[in-house]
């Protein structure tokens, strides 16, 4: 795991390292984005002793906060189940699909330490190489995950939903999540009122009246600026420079399951690329997804080398025939599989990676966490609009090379993507963040808790030993009294 940690964590904490932070930063931190416009896809998530619980910031935590982080709650217990062990820590988690900090809020010194350093982050994008081969933990995933030939026919839906566990992939996580930019409603007025608690509401924020206006001195997206580190899921990255303007330590998704590797005879896969996506809310008529729809119905090529599909259409104003849904396993009988991404970064990547099927990656500046310890041509072939025919027609031509990469695919997601890798990731990211606060392991003694009360009780999934956001709050408040 040591070549993923380096390339990818090490990187996202560059901007955050040289300096010590507080609990009281991260209390006021907390108490200003209940109070901002749009709170409804953060939530503070408390690790202790093993127990893993969360608390929306918002009283109306929509249901894309709510899956997502009832899956991260789910991945991280299980890490606990088998031996993990996780440092007590408490923690902002951002689930929406961009980061939400800015890198111009940081003092200057953090900016430099930001773009400095690009190292392999820098060349990964810019020159094919290897991609980070296998440290210490590198079979930490190992033995967690099988291969699977799909059948025949008839057991695809049940083999998907061993591997998701749920029964819910009727429609893919990737083209279920819809997102809500711009119907945030102002929440700040209910701060810690309703399932939060009651009394005390207004203290933790009084002085928090105004609205942000989303400047560049309030945070990427508007709110507060980030004072403490902040994890989220995505977030832009420029690769020629080895270097984002959203410093957002990112985590990974827990939706999607890597349990598995699919096979299929490469002579019987149907020689064209697959795509099955959904149309996301905030998708222009010109993202990528419309674009290869496009090229399927009005180009020759287009139409001997494409199936491609919108299996979910969440856009209002856009109107499509919808596709055939394809499982996952059902995937590897294609030759070629096209990963665009909708709105930012497509979280199904790693899923097409896990079929014995060459994954086409659209060049974009949207990544997940180990986005950046992959090497273009070698797990993934890049292609942009305008060159998605041709690479697709380049590999058609050296099937040799196809199955090279299809391998070393496999082989990444084997090694690095489990539910086990994940969580392992996530320990060393906690590891990290905790030691850059001065007295979070004071705070972690400190706070009072029922353990006994494990059961959900601010909504599935939500809350846990025996807290509220509110009390959560009052005993951070009541910490940095003691430490004044």
């Amino acid at each position: 795991m040591e070549p993923i940690y380096k390339q990818n964590l090490d990187v996202d904490f560059r901007p955050w390292v040289g300096r010590k932070y507080s609990v009281r930063q991260l209390y006021e931190l907390v108490s200003k984005l209940v109070r901002s416009r749009n709170p409804k896809y953060l939530s503070l998530v408390v690790v202790l002793r093993g127990n893993v619980s969360y608390f929306p910031l918002s009283p109306k935590p929509n249901s894309l906060t709510s899956n997502r982080m009832n899956k991260i709650v789910e991945g991280l217990r299980n890490g606990t189940k088998a031996g993990l062990v996780y440092p007590n820590s408490v923690y902002i988690m951002n689930v929406w699909d961009e980061g939400r900090c800015n890198i111009d809020d940081l003092p200057a010194s953090a900016r430099a330490a930001a773009e400095g350093g690009g190292g392999s982050s820098r060349r990964l994008q810019a020159e094919p190489g290897p991609a980070g081969s296998a440290g210490a933990e590198q079979a930490a995933g190992k033995g967690e995950q099988e291969r699977a030939e799909v059948p025949a026919g008839g057991e695809e839906e049940e083999q998907e939903e061993a591997v998701t566990g749920s029964g819910e992939e009727a429609v893919d996580e990737d083209e279920a999540d819809e997102g809500e930019e711009g119907e945030e409603e102002e929440e700040g007025e209910q701060l810690l009122g309703g399932a939060w608690g009651v009394g005390g509401a207004r203290s933790l924020a009084a002085s928090s009246k105004g609205r942000s206006k989303g400047s560049s001195s309030k945070g990427r997206r508007g709110g507060p600026s980030c004072t403490v580190p902040l994890f989220s899921l995505i977030k832009s990255w420029d690769y020629a420079r080895g270097f984002s303007h959203e410093p957002d330590v990112l985590l990974p998704f827990f939706n999607h399951y890597y349990q598995y590797l699919y096979e299929y005879p490469w002579e019987k896969k149907y020689d064209k690329a697959l795509m099955r996506a959904a149309l996301q809310a905030q998708s222009g008529k010109n993202c990528t997804r419309m674009w290869i729809l496009a090229l399927q119905r009005n180009d020759p090529d287009g139409q001997r080398l494409l199936d491609a599909g919108i299996t979910n259409n969440l856009h209002k104003k856009i109107k499509i025939k919808l596709a055939n849904f394809v499982t996952i396993p059902d995937h590897a009988r294609w030759r070629y599989l096209l990963s665009a991404d909708g709105f930012t970064a497509s979280c199904r990547l790693g899923k097409l990676m896990g079929t014995n099927s060459v994954v086409l990656k659209e060049v974009t500046p949207w990544i997940e966490y180990y986005y950046r310890s992959l090497t273009p041509n070698k797990e993934t072939v890049p292609f942009t609009k305008d060159s998605v025919l041709d690479a697709i027609k380049g590999l058609e031509q050296d099937p040799d090379r196809a199955k090279k990469v299809s391998a070393a695919a496999q082989q990444f997601a084997f090694t690095y993507l489990s539910q086990h890798s994940k969580a392992m990731y996530v320990r060393r990211a906690l590891q990290t963040y905790n030691g850059l606060f001065e007295d979070m392991d004071a705070f972690m003694s400190f706070l009072k808790v029922d353990e006994t009360k494990t059961r959900p009780n601010n909504g599935p999934g939500a809350g846990g030993l025996g807290l509220t956001l509110l009390g959560l709050l009052e005993q951070m408040k009541a910490f940095t009294t003691t430490r004044s």
